[in-house]
Order: structure tokens, then C-alpha cells, then sequence
């Protein structure tokens, strides 16, 4: 044991020691990163996304309130609007412990509507056109990536996980924590599917670098063609259930995390993964490039 015996008693706290108290400079550092998180986040929309109204109503004695706007089920989706909060849903029988909120609370809706410029239509179109470039990184990174000893493990699972998460991820960060840069579905869309084609073009250039030194022209049109097509189809799923839960977002004005969209995009991953393995048992029995 080490220290002072009295360290972890009463007498050990700063304001009764005899001798002067030094602080820890940690704790200085620690206080330095907490205020800059601070600064870097609008204390509004902090205050917005954890509204009393996006806690569950689990108080007793808590009464019953008429839902009279769009109003989903947090676990099937269906639409409880002219029911009383906390009433089974009819569709899975659920009950809804979340209730709308009400006029002149600081909401979500409200922080959303603050933060819309309906004079600025185009800057939503340059956002998600740059955002492809912005992937560039995540692409090569992607397409540099290869484990030798693991080839049918790499090629079914690893490398279909990392190409569909890492493509649909900025424009996942964009739509929970920039909700107001997205005002049309299409947007996601062009996100996403020029992400995707930024992938097919990085990694053909890559693999034709690296890879394959003087490639055949059925592998080639294989890559330029049908790997586009891949990517683009994969995209456009998990680009789906990302426009699915904005669009929720949009309609009911309360925030609404990307996790929901998880089956989308595992639903991507499910099909680029089945896809590699068709063409690797193919390659296996003799008909590869």
C-alpha cells in the first residue's frame, strides 16, 4: 500500500490539509477538451435533440394525451396518429411510451425548422455533390486493403463490411448530424450513388495498378461494367433506408438516429458479400478471368 494513510479519509480533502493543495494538471487538460467539446456543439440543438419529449412517459399517474399529428411506432413504424399515448399499437402491440410535443416547448422540430434557410435551395445540391469527393480517402484505403492468407474470408465478408459501411458513412454522419443540409430525398441518393461510382473508379485503378498488370478485356468490361453496377445497386439499398428514416424524420419533426437504417445496410452487405462468393466459387470450378 502506498500514500498516506489519511489520503483516502476526510482529512485528506484539499479544503482541511495543512500543507498548501497543488492540483492535478490532468484535470486542467480534461476541463480544456470538455469546453471545447462545448463550443464546438450548438448548445441548442444539444438541448433540442434531448427534449423532455424524446424521454419515455414512464411516470405513474402520467395521463393520457390525444395523438393528433403523424406519429409512428418506434418498433413497427405504424402510424398512431387519433390514438391516446400509451395505447397498444394495433399493428404489433407495442405501447407507445412517447408522446408528440407540444406547442411552445423547445423541441427538435423547432431547433429544425431555425436551421433551415429556405433562401439557400442550392447549397443542399453542392453539399451532396462534394460529399462523394470527400469519400475519396475511405476509397483508397478501401481498395488498397488485402489480407493474402484470408482470401475467400477477405473477399466474402471482410471486404464487402468495410466498402458498404465506410461508403454510406459520411453521408450517415451528414443526415443525424446535419439534418438541415438535407432538404430532398435526392440528395441522399446523389451522396450515396456518387459515392459509390468514386469506389468502383479508385479501386479499378488500384487493382489494375497493383493487380492485374495486362488484363484481359472481359475483365476489364467485368470491372467497369458489372462492378459499377455492384456497388451502385448495394449503395442504392442502404441509400434507401437512410432517405426511409430522413423522410420519417422530416414528416414527424423529431430526430430520429441511423441505426434505424441498419437493415438496410445490411441488406447491402448481405448482397455485394453473396455476389463475391458467386464469383469466387466460379473462379474456384475454373470459369474465372
Amino acid at each position: 500500500m502506498t500514500g498516506h494513510p489519511d489520503d483516502h479519509s476526510l482529512s485528506g480533502e484539499p479544503h482541511i490539509r495543512s500543507n498548501e493543495f497543488t492540483p492535478d494538471p490532468r484535470e486542467e487538460e480534461v476541463a480544456r477538451r470538455l469546453a471545447e467539446e462545448q463550443l464546438s456543439h450548438d448548445p441548442i440543438e444539444e438541448r433540442a435533440r434531448h427534449s423532455v419529449f424524446d424521454e419515455p412517459a414512464v411516470l405513474p399517474n402520467r395521463p393520457s394525451v390525444l395523438i393528433e399529428r403523424d406519429w409512428s411506432c418506434r418498433s413497427c413504424g405504424y402510424n398512431l396518429r387519433g390514438l391516446m399515448t400509451g395505447h397498444r399499437c394495433p399493428e404489433c402491440g407495442c405501447v407507445e411510451m412517447y408522446e408528440p410535443p407540444r406547442d411552445g416547448e423547445l423541441t427538435y422540430a423547432q431547433w429544425l425548422e431555425r436551421r433551415r434557410d429556405p433562401g439557400s435551395r442550392y447549397t443542399p445540391w453542392v453539399v451532396a455533390g462534394t460529399v462523394p469527393l470527400l469519400a475519396l480517402p475511405f476509397a483508397v484505403f478501401s481498395g488498397m486493403f488485402s489480407v493474402e492468407h484470408f482470401l475467400f474470408v477477405n473477399f466474402v465478408i471482410l471486404a464487402p463490411v468495410m466498402s458498404e459501411v465506410l461508403k454510406i458513412a459520411i453521408p450517415a454522419v451528414l443526415i443525424e448530424r446535419r439534418t438541415s443540409m438535407v432538404n430532398r430525398p435526392g440528395q441522399i441518393y446523389l451522396m450515396a450513388l456518387g459515392t459509390a461510382v468514386i469506389f468502383t473508379i479508385v479501386q479499378n485503378v488500384i487493382y489494375f495498378a497493383l493487380y492485374y498488370k495486362n488484363p484481359a478485356a472481359v475483365l476489364m468490361a467485368y470491372r467497369w461494367f458489372i462492378c459499377v453496377f455492384l456497388h451502385s445497386l448495394c449503395t442504392g439499398i442502404a441509400a434507401y433506408g437512410l432517405s426511409c428514416i430522413w423522410e420519417k424524420s422530416q414528416r414527424e419533426e423529431r430526430s430520429l438516429g441511423i441505426t434505424k437504417a441498419s437493415p438496410y445496410i445490411v441488406a447491402a452487405i448481405v448482397v455485394h458479400g453473396t455476389f463475391n462468393a458467386c464469383v469466387f466459387a466460379l473462379g474456384f470450378a475454373g470459369y474465372g478471368f
